[in-house]
């Protein structure tokens, strides 16, 4: 007999194929949860923890019903956080109205299935040798199907499983569950002794105080188990099964509402105590027929107890929500003081009214359903093509089916299709391929995915997919996917598609959701929009799952932010972080500012083990000094063979310390520095000729010196020193003193140098300027740089296609066709400084052939920062008045206050009202007090 239990238990562990015991080690949130009973299974302190009640209701929904559902879901009341509270309806077809369904699904209740006992005997229906797995497979899946078909309901809101009177077999239902991406079941049923929270089916549990589990041999993983308990009272023997169980309340009592009442409290207390049952959920399970014909006692007791917690100020830690709303809390768990913002209990305060007619409309489950045009939701799922007389239904149901495709940056394409005289259906795959490949994954995803078999496969396979956009920039403007999208996203469409992903893009904000919604085994690239930067430093924690996520397969890293963001030190402390944690990064790009100056690295007084790593090959990044530059190249990241540095301030060093050892493994080196140096020959020089080996170099400087560089200036101090050099891009400007100097050289003189130059073009510009300075420009054609400091009147007849930063310096005057040229040569500028005090010369001229124009050729579609301090008031009124110039996107301007006034005349003049409509933020060089109209003449302005 020992020998029969030795292998019975050694063959069911081979079955299993997972370790017996869970530990926090091998069972990790969000997707994994050990079974724990009366204690804390969080990281958060027990005070800490909120307490939810989950009121879940089983059974039909009909009218029968609605008036107790109504009175216990009141929009008066409501959680700590102001929004109303919700819960859980467990449904199946029998007897139940769709229409109130969708009612409660609005009202941000969660609907999930059950199964009716009265389809089939009691017997059959639940016991293991006449229910076969197939009728287990076609009930599952046909109470979804109800629901889905009946409803605006997706099925991917459809998460949770309750088996009627908890009678169970895991091994058969668990797996379809499982299989049909269910979340959730709330079946097992323990002992009132052992109060559980949550936990998943990955591993085995204890199951001696489970009342109704059988032997099960099969992990279910990442899907979650509510437990319901026994429900007790003072002094009694025994336990009841729930609330409507009268068993274990005193017989030699009438059951009144205070003894149900307090019957209810001092379960809850036992839940709710930090001692005992450490605030484990508490489940308050209805059975809705049984509710229809007791709506007394019992009623009048929950509705009671609801408004006892809800208006206790000594309850201010309780939450009446839904089992899909806690399941996402224990995924990610908040404190108390975080439950407010956070987006699984958000709501949108709207009540929707029942519509009561629909009950005299709705029909039996064999009739016509008139409520939904079933046919035209079928239309949308079915591979038959749709011809034009269904376009109003189609219509009708894309909007409802997709209702938020139309926000922000996102397309509905099934909706815009709609309205064309071809239907989207009508298209052959070709041209849909076509269409889809101007858009991104997120939207066609979004819009397609599970529609019918013949888009779902197109988004399935679509190329975009590899790397998803769930963020994106838009002329310098941030925008991320909203609440609504991010959910289905989550819950829906990346478990479908996390396979193929190898790159995400998202928001910071949103970052742990997407990354935690499922496993992503491709995923080996990140790009972060981020705000704020110790965000990202919180989820970098060493031992949190993003973490473990970025240790083991994140090879590549972008960080996009804005100059508002970072500080210098959140910045070094984010870069260290990074390469602390990602000790497999490949890749780190540091350089992706969205608007505005940026951000630097400063290692000064930091320790020399920082910013450390044996692994990245690539590095682009921003530092404050020379030696930060020096010091990322001391060793620390010996294997890096792309740099690429953006230095705030290069300057002579008193002391010659800079090291003289080759950097033989660097392949690809850009150095670039808009301030003005003098330290090329003493530091920069130095620097580059300790790369023998590179095949890449690209230079942006502005250096004084007194002897120009040119051509033979380059081929013999640095590329003489670069046998390998392949490419080499540069905008080089010498800035030479003229009272200093009497060497000056003619563009003739300067192009002569490159004669036998091997690389790009080189063209060459030099200014003479008034104040005593010239400026020597010698640059690579075509120019790929992104910004360019310091541009003249000389610059003439060249495009300039990837600058987006420009300053314009001149003491000739700009005038109106200068603008012109630059509108068409620089198409993609977004910040524009103009610094010029010498008046237009032909002003009054273009005034009079503008008056006679409706508007002007000058445009500048994507100019989003504008700084006019130090410029003429003729600059201002050209910029500003938009029959001068078109600006339509315009969120920042720098400008003094006086020339601001004049130009708009006081702030009413209407032909600079257009420029100035979305401006968000205005700099001044002082504080000023407004006038009362100052912000109804800039209506963006933010205050």
């Amino acid at each position: 007999m020992f020998l029969l239990h030795f292998l019975y238990l050694l063959t069911f562990s081979f079955i299993f194929c997972r370790s017996e015991i869970c530990t926090q080690d091998n069972c990790q949130l969000p997707s994994c949860q050990c079974s724990i009973s009366n204690d804390n299974p969080t990281s958060l302190d027990i005070i800490d923890l909120p307490q939810f009640i989950l009121l879940t209701f089983v059974g039909s929904l009909n009218k029968d019903t609605l008036d107790s559902i109504q009175s216990i879901l009141k929009s008066s009341h409501r959680n700590p956080n102001k929004c109303p509270i919700t819960s859980t309806f467990f449904i199946h077809n029998i007897y139940t109205e769709y229409c109130l369904v969708q009612h409660l699904f609005d009202n941000q209740n969660e609907i999930a299935i059950t199964i009716s006992d009265k389809k089939c005997s009691l017997t059959k229906c639940y016991n293991e040798s006449h229910w076969t797995n197939d009728d287990w497979y076609e009930e599952i899946k046909q109470q979804r199907t109800n629901i889905v078909e009946h409803t605006q309901i997706h099925q991917s809101h459809i998460k949770g499983f309750h088996a009627p009177h908890i009678k169970i077999d895991q091994n058969k239902y668990f797996e379809f569950l499982h299989q049909f991406h269910f979340h959730y079941d709330s079946s097992m049923l323990f002992k009132s002794s052992s109060l559980m929270y949550p936990f998943t089916l990955d591993y085995l549990f204890d199951q001696t105080d489970c009342i109704n589990c059988q032997q099960w041999t099969k992990p279910f993983e990442a899907f979650w188990q509510f437990p319901l308990h026994e429900w007790t009272y003072p002094n009694a023997t025994i336990s009841c099964r729930t609330f409507f169980d009268s068993s274990c309340l005193p017989i030699n009592q009438s059951h009144t509402v205070d003894l149900l009442f307090d019957f209810i409290m001092h379960n809850f207390e036992r839940h709710s105590s930090i001692f005992v049952g450490y605030r484990s959920p508490f489940i308050i399970q209805l059975d809705l027929s049984w509710l229809s014909q007791h709506k007394n006692l019992h009623l009048q007791a929950l509705i009671r107890f609801i408004k006892y917690i809800l208006n206790s100020s000594n309850h201010r830690y309780v939450y009446f929500v839904s089992i899909e709303k806690v399941l996402e809390w224990f995924k990610y768990p908040r404190s108390l003081d975080e439950l407010h913002d956070f987006w699984a209990f958000s709501c949108n305060d709207k009540i929707y009214e029942n519509d009561i007619d629909c009950f005299d409309k709705e029909l039996n489950e064999n009739e016509q359903d008139n409520i939904f045009n079933r046919e035209n939701i079928k239309l949308l799922k079915s591979n038959n093509r749709t011809n034009g007389s269904h376009s109003e239904n189609v219509n009708h149901q894309t909007e409802r089916l997709f209702p938020n495709a139309k926000d922000g940056k996102s397309v509905d394409i099934l909706s815009t299709m709609n309205r064309r005289t071809v239907h989207l259906l009508d298209l052959s795959d070709e041209i849909l391929l076509i269409i889809l490949k101007k858009l991104g994954s997120m939207d066609v995803l979004y819009s397609l995915l599970g529609v019918n078999r013949r888009l779902d496969q197109m988004a399935r396979s679509f190329d975009k997919i590899k790397f998803m956009k769930l963020s994106f920039i838009s002329n310098g403007q941030f925008s991320s996917i909203n609440d609504v999208k991010l959910n289905r996203f989550c819950y829906e469409i990346l478990p479908q598609i996390n396979h193929k992903i190898v790159g995400l893009s998202l928001a910071l904000h949103s970052m742990e959701r997407i990354l935690l919604a499922c496993r992503y085994p491709h995923l080996t690239i990140i790009v972060i929009t981020i705000y704020p930067p110790n965000r990202l430093v919180r989820y970098l924690t060493e031992g949190s799952p993003i973490a473990r996520l970025f240790r083991e397969q994140i090879r590549s890293i972008t960080v996009m932010t804005t100059n508002e963001v970072f500080t210098n030190e959140s910045f070094t402390d984010t870069c260290e972080c990074i390469l602390a944690i990602c000790i497999n990064l490949f890749r780190l790009n540091m350089n992706r500012w969205i608007k505005g100056d940026s951000a630097q690295l400063s290692l000064r007084h930091r320790s020399p083990n920082i910013c450390c790593s044996s692994y990245l090959h690539t590095l682009s990044i921003n530092v404050k000094t020379f030696d930060d530059c020096l010091c990322l190249l001391d060793g620390r990241l010996y294997q890096l063979s792309s740099f690429a540095v953006n230095i705030n301030s290069i300057k002579r060093s008193p002391i010659i310390t800079d090291s003289q050892k080759v950097l033989s493994n660097l392949k690809e080196f850009s150095l670039t520095s808009i301030m003005h140096t003098n330290a090329y020959d003493c530091r920069i020089l130095l620097l580059l000729r300790r790369m023998p080996n590179l095949n890449k170099l690209t230079l942006c400087l502005n250096i004084m010196r007194l002897i120009v560089i040119d051509g033979i200036h380059l081929d013999e101090e640095i590329l003489s020193h670069m046998l390998y050099l392949n490419t080499f891009i540069f905008h080089i400007c010498t800035i030479m003193s003229t009272s200093e100097t009497n060497y000056f050289l003619s563009i003739n003189d300067i192009k002569n140098t490159f004669h036998n130059w091997k690389y790009s073009p080189v063209n060459c510009c030099i200014d003479h300027f008034s104040n005593g300075f010239t400026y020597y420009n010698i640059y690579s054609i075509p120019f790929k740089m992104t910004r360019f400091m310091h541009l003249t009147n000389s610059f003439r007849g060249y495009h300039f296609q990837f600058i987006t930063y420009l300053t314009l310096y001149d003491t000739r005057p700009f005038e109106y066709d200068f603008f012109e040229w630059i509108s068409q040569s620089f198409p993609l500028l977004e910040y524009l400084l103009v610094h010029n005090s010498v008046p237009q010369e032909n002003k009054g001229q273009i005034e009079s052939i503008n008056k006679k124009k409706p508007s002007s050729n000058i445009s500048y579609l994507y100019l989003t920062q504008l700084r006019l301090s130090y410029a003429h008031i003729d600059y201002v009124d050209q910029f500003l008045c938009h029959t001068n110039t078109y600006i339509p996107r315009l969120k920042s301007l720098g400008i003094q206050y006086e020339k601001l006034v004049t130009v708009t005349n006081n702030f009413t003049n209407d032909a600079t009202r257009l420029n100035c409509s979305q401006l968000k933020q205005i700099i001044f060089d002082e504080l000023l007090v407004y006038p009362k109209h100052f912000y109804l003449y800039f209506p963006s302005l933010i205050k």
